[in-house]
Order: C-alpha cells, then structure tokens, then sequence
C-alpha cells in the first residue's frame, strides 16, 4: 500500500475530514495520470498551479459546496497532464517573453476541446492498438456496420459522403425543420451525440463514429423519426 504523502494533508486549521478525503482521493489521481509518484497536492488561497511536484488547488475548490467534483477534477487533471506533456525548457525557449502575449500562451496551453482526450485515455489507445486481436475485431466490425449505417441513412433519403474510416459524413438539407442544426438538437435530446462540423466549412452535415451495433441502431432510427416528424 502506498504511503500517504506529506504534501496531500492540510494544514492544522483546515483538517477537516471529508475535505482531507478528497483532497487525498484527488491526488492520487492526479499521481495516475502524470505518471509522477512523488507529486502531492495541498490546499492554498491562489489559484491552482503547479511547481515541480507540488500542486495546489484553492481549498475552497475542495469544498463540497464550491463548484462540484466536475470541477475539482477538471482542475486537478490539467495540472497532473501539464505536469506529464509540458516541456519547461521547450516553453521557456518559444513562449513570447512577458504581457499578454505570454498569458495568451500560458492560457492556450491548458485548454482541452471536448473531444480531445485525457493522458489515461491515450494510454488506453496505444494498448489497444498493441492488441493485435482487438485491432482484427474492429476492423471486422468497422467494416460490416460501416457498410450497414451508410446504406440505412440513405435509404431514408439522407446523403451520405463515401467513407473507409470509422466515420460517416451525413448531409442534410436547408428544408426548415429539418437542417442538421435541427437534427442534432433533436439526436441530442435523446442522448445521442454527433459533431457538428459547421467549423470546418460543412453547416450542413453532422459526423457519426461508427459505434456498437446498438449505438448505430439507435440513431438510424432516431433520424427516421425526425425525418418524420
């Protein structure tokens, strides 16, 4: 069992314990997906940073009543994947030198998409694609519901761009009441997300990942029902 790091208790003022378990519970996730075994977190009043090992997050932040778990860890993650992708020397060598074009850069550098993906999830993807086995399975399986969501969405009339990747690109027309922008609203309500691809030029399109058969199931025939609707 590993030893509770020195850095992860508060101070005397502030043991209180349900606090000092997420504190604890943060770090060591914080320690999984950098990597580090020596980083520890403790409690501050500045904003969250991180110098070498140590992390520090605003002790309000580890309040239950202060903003939620969802952003305690949104946090906490940043500082852990800085702490396992930055290149301190690389930074200093290219970043702009003071005022707010260094703010600009420093701010850049920690934000993440919501459809990029954390270290653990790339550390998930490269085993996968080690997998041989697994690697044989999803082509095969790629490949037969690639075939069958492309020939369900045009026979509901929807055009289709040709695909040989795990995605397809679904047109819609500008009939209002039946745009894409319409459609995703409509997916969405269901719990079904496609991308919008509106910023790369296509308003009129939205992006399917080939997914479980149910999943595939499940938004041939949520689009049927718009469609209808």
């Amino acid at each position: 069992m590993r030893r509770r790091k020195s850095g992860d208790r508060f101070d005397a003022a502030a043991q209180d314990l349900p606090m000092l378990r997420r504190c604890e519970a943060t770090a060591a996730a914080m320690r999984a997906l950098s990597g580090c075994t020596e980083l520890s977190l403790r409690p501050g009043r500045e904003r969250p940073s991180l110098s070498g090992t140590q992390a520090t997050l605003p002790a309000g932040m580890l309040e239950e009543s202060h903003g939620g778990i969802a952003a305690l860890r949104g946090e906490a993650d940043s500082l852990a994947l800085r702490h396992r992708h930055h290149d301190p020397a690389l930074h200093r060598r290219l970043a702009p030198h003071g005022g707010q074009a260094r703010e600009i850069i420093d701010a850049l550098e920690r934000i993440r998409g919501p459809f990029n993906v954390n270290g653990a999830a790339i550390e998930a993807g490269a085993a996968a694609v080690a997998d041989e086995a697994h690697v044989a399975a999803a082509l095969e399986h790629n490949e037969k519901w690639l075939a069958w969501t492309t020939a369900e969405l045009e026979k509901l009339g929807l055009t289709v761009t040709p695909s040989v990747g795990n995605f397809v690109l679904i047109h819609f027309n500008k009939t209002p009441g039946k745009t894409a922008t319409e459609a995703d609203a409509f997916l969405t309500q269901r719990g079904l997300i496609l991308r919008a691809v509106g910023g790369y030029g296509l308003p009129d399109a939205l992006r399917m990942t080939i997914g479980t058969e149910e999943a595939n199931r499940l938004v041939v025939a949520a689009l049927a029902d718009f469609l209808k609707a």
